[in-house]
């Protein structure tokens, strides 16, 4: 008897080891929800940028993430969004991320023009987020130490997009426009700068910008990498405008935060994006969100709980939980509008009416 509950005794204990073996391998392997949220509604006062509810964004984006499962986000406003900061930060979450995880990249507050030094913008400008401490007007010694262009910023999110991998995601959301009103010297408007150049002529917005709807260059829009984490990008308006606030808090912000909470888990980013222009359009006509990225995607597809059976077995396929998630969606007008047509032609061809 002794030997007999020795021999039970070995073999639990090697049950045991099995079992914490297997769940310390998986909680070593569980893919990450990381974020990056970024506000800069005040700068200092020699850069000339009007004031904005940016940082309100920010505390609103935090605040839906988390309630999304995000388990790391970073936030930095105001006078801490350096251009150094911002780069540090994104350093650090490549650092940290590991295959399969999702980075969310989000900023609020004001977007320019500056002039192209390196000759890869076809209408020689590239899009650059304001951080602190960068100036609204030309200064011949300046040297966008403090505008972040958007070649740097594809260069560092293509890099982490490497290492989550194909099974990995980035969703990219600017809340900022980069375009001209006369009515942006006021607070409450996104962008409202000419572009940053030598010249003082007034620049013709209509003629830049206008075959751009977002701001990430390279990867996947120009040449697609199987190996790379897929990436969607979301913009408040056309890059030749500028985006507005309601009541302390920029309408695109308001609009992705109500979509996030509307739409189901398993939404494609079509879905998703028309849940963006709706509550955008809700609240005011003025501006129309904008995307590039393929939108056939499943939003967050790699941490949608799987469902199973009382045995444990998975019995739902991803593709008929999808189908069961959208059958409202699909038969209404929007979705019939958007049919046939490619991701590129449902941007471009439905400006903004403004």
């Amino acid at each position: 008897m002794k030997k007999r509950l020795k021999k039970i005794g070995t073999l639990g204990a090697k049950a045991l080891t099995i079992i914490a073996l297997l769940v310390s391998f998986t909680l070593a392997y569980s893919a990450q929800k990381r974020a990056l949220v970024i506000g800069v509604a005040t700068n200092t006062e020699d850069s000339k940028w009007a004031s904005t509810h940016a940082d309100n964004d920010a505390r609103v984006m935090k605040a839906t993430l988390e309630q999304k499962g995000f388990q790391h986000v970073t936030m930095i406003t105001n006078e801490q969004a350096t251009k150094l900061a911002v780069v540090n930060a994104i350093n650090a979450i490549y650092d940290d991320c590991e295959e399969g995880d999702v980075f969310v990249f989000y900023f609020s507050g004001h977007g320019q023009l500056v002039k192209d030094q390196n000759g890869d913008e076809f209408d020689g400008y590239d899009e650059a987020l304001v951080l602190y401490g960068a100036p609204k007007y030309y200064d011949g010694l300046y040297r966008n130490e403090s505008h972040l262009l958007d070649e740097e910023l594809s260069k560092m999110l293509n890099k982490v997009r490497a290492k989550i991998g194909h099974k990995g995601e980035v969703l990219v959301l600017l809340e900022a426009g980069f375009g001209w009103d006369d009515s942006a010297e006021h607070n409450n408007i996104r962008g409202g700068a000419q572009p940053l150049q030598k010249t003082k002529n007034r620049v013709d917005l209509e003629s830049i910008g206008q075959y751009e709807v977002g701001i990430i260059d390279d990867l996947p829009f120009g040449a697609p990498n199987a190996s790379y984490a897929s990436i969607i990008e979301f913009t408040a308006t056309r890059i030749n405008r500028v985006a507005h606030e309601y009541e302390g808090n920029g309408i695109f912000t308001l609009a992705v935060a109500r979509a996030f909470e509307e739409t189901p888990d398993s939404s494609t980013y079509l879905v998703f994006y028309q849940a963006i222009v709706k509550n955008s359009k809700d609240v005011s006509a003025l501006q129309k969100p904008n995307y590039l990225g393929s939108m056939d995607e499943i939003v967050f597809a790699n941490h949608i709980p799987t469902f199973r059976n009382s045995r444990g077995v998975a019995n739902t396929t991803k593709k008929e939980l999808i189908l069961m998630k959208q059958l409202d969606y699909e038969n209404t007008e929007e979705m019939k509008k958007e049919e046939g047509k490619t991701d590129w032609e449902k941007s471009f061809f439905e400006p903004d009416k403004n």
